[in-house]
């Protein structure tokens, strides 16, 4: 037992001297904006997280630090940070301070108008995708009225967001938001009756798409028999005179005399000069 704690003293001695410490998070380019006419600005940056594996990490030295700087400055900060065992590592960063005039940029300010639908009770909980600002400096301070998620009365709330970046350049977003109370739950919106109507409306366009197919092919064959009857009717609708129609006509329907009729294949034969009714046209025979 005693071996085993030796052994486990000795290899943590090894890994704590060779492993160097961890830098959990560096500050990122700070960037301070000051009025214009004024010359100098407080500089303000997170300070870095270093951990390590001995549990010990000290600060070896920083090159700069927070406080008033003047405009114009632009400096490169280090932080050096080490364990008992010699081990070092380094957090850098730039440093800029700047003159601004310009106010924040707003993105994402939701409509103007948010409604929302209260189903009995005197307040709901309301949420939204909440909007944000960039800027020339780093760094912006929020002030809001409400978030996301808290309650509100029914009627109409203004919400509010303020913006305001380290010259003291401001911008803000402004909306309203609306309850209304529903107090009848027969009138509220129905999912099952959402879901039906989906589906019939899946199914008509379902039908219309499988129909498509047919109604092309009814179309080709309208538009073939319309050029036929065309053709016909620009040639004067006769066949050349050694030829007979042929049509199923009954016995009991043709007008001309029996006599210059002939039964073929169970119908007659008539002259070009009969009746209309042509189907086929097979040349003359006696």
């Amino acid at each position: 037992m005693l071996l085993c704690s030796i052994l486990l003293f000795i290899i943590w001695l090894i890994r704590g001297d060779l492993m160097r410490p961890r830098l959990i998070s560096c500050p990122g380019e700070v960037v301070v904006g000051a009025q214009p006419g004024v010359q100098s600005a407080y500089v303000n940056w997170e300070e870095p997280v270093v951990v390590d594996d001995s549990g010990i990490v000290s600060l070896f030295g920083q090159t700069h630090f927070r406080g008033s700087w003047s405009v114009g400055t632009e400096e490169t900060v280090n932080y050096n940070y080490g364990d008992p065992y010699g081990n070092h590592v380094h957090c850098n960063f730039n440093v800029r301070v700047i003159t601004d005039s310009s106010p924040p940029t707003v993105f994402g300010c939701p409509s103007d108008d948010q409604t929302f639908v209260l189903y009995g009770g005197e307040i709901a909980n309301v949420s939204w995708g909440e909007p944000f600002a960039t800027d020339e400096s780093t760094e912006i301070s929020v002030h809001q009225t409400h978030r996301p998620g808290d309650t509100f009365p029914i009627g109409v709330t203004a919400v509010e967001y303020v913006f305001e970046d380290s010259a003291g350049n401001v911008a803000s977003c402004r909306f309203n938001i609306r309850v209304n109370l529903l107090n009848d739950l027969s009138t509220a919106p129905d999912d099952g009756q959402n879901f039906h109507s989906a589906l019939i409306i899946i199914l008509v366009v379902a039908m219309v798409v499988l129909m498509l197919p047919t109604l092309f092919l009814n179309v080709s064959i309208f538009l073939s028999v319309k050029r036929s009857a065309e053709t016909l009717s620009s040639t004067g609708n006769r066949l050349p005179t050694d030829c007979y129609y042929t049509r199923n006509w009954p016995q009991e329907l043709p007008s001309f005399p029996r006599d210059t009729l002939s039964t073929t294949s169970g119908g007659y034969e008539r002259p070009i000069d009969g009746p209309r009714g042509v189907v086929q046209a097979v040349p003359y025979a006696n």
